[in-house]
């Protein structure tokens, strides 16, 4: 866990001086969830790592989580049954699941199509798929791209303090709404109901480049809102 200096904490302040309501990323995934879930619903976390995106209700719902790590799912604690396995090819029979969840995963992916096809076969009639990731369309992803991943890596482990086990390649290839969007209607999903929120806490290491964010931040509070760091949505299945 990254600590909060007095940097990071005048970054804060400044950041809810401008923003006072507007909520963190996974607090409109959480509140999307518990728009859709209901006692009894089956929940598959895919990518769940060592912490799922939505805490698991005690004894309200059957969880799966799924990850390529082992050592993540041995650490967490929000899921019922902790699968090793790579998201392209679930290993579940057809038509299992209520909800699909998935935080900060599919930019990882290297063929989201072949996932979002699987989301669809894994998932009953009426299901739902929330996804939380960020935006190919904003400027931070659109540097990280020109970046070598090499370098990515020493960014991310010695301004952004993230562990070395944690990082790994984006690649970006269903990252904007409308590119996800088509690839979620091909797999039998409908809706894409989207909240796209900013947040430049990347760069909270520096206030100079936290203020430069900033002004970035006012100027897509509009119609330019699609170009924010980060975007939540949720895609219905209808009854086939």
């Amino acid at each position: 866990m990254r600590e909060k200096g007095s940097i990071y904490e005048k970054c804060r302040r400044l950041w809810e001086s401008r923003y006072p309501h507007v909520k963190r990323p996974d607090t409109y995934f959480r509140e999307m969830f518990n728009e859709v879930f209901s006692p009894g619903a089956v929940v598959l976390d895919a990518g769940c790592g060592r912490e799922s995106a939505v805490p698991v209700v005690e004894g309200a719902e059957t969880r799966a989580g799924v990850d390529i790590s082992r050592s993540f799912l041995e650490s967490n604690k929000d899921v019922h049954f902790k699968i090793v396995a790579d998201l392209e090819k679930l290993p579940f029979k057809d038509s299992v699941f209520d909800i699909v969840i998935s935080q900060y995963v599919v930019e990882h992916l290297k063929d989201p199509e072949k996932v979002m096809v699987e989301f669809g076969r894994v998932t009953k009639d009426r299901s739902h798929i929330l996804i939380l990731t960020t935006n190919a369309l904003n400027y931070i992803a659109l540097a990280a791209r020109l970046i070598p991943y090499p370098l990515q890596r020493f960014i991310k482990r010695r301004f952004l303090k993230i562990p070395d086990d944690e990082i790994y390649p984006v690649y970006y290839r269903c990252n904007t709404i409308f590119r996800l969007n088509r690839m979620m209607k091909r797999a039998g999903f409908s809706g894409g109901k989207a909240v796209f929120v900013g947040g430049p806490f990347y760069f909270s290491f520096s206030l100079l480049l936290f203020r430069a964010a900033m002004f970035f931040e006012r100027i897509t509070d509009g119609r330019l809102r699609f170009l924010k760091f980060y975007f939540v949505v949720r895609y219905n299945r209808e009854k086939q």
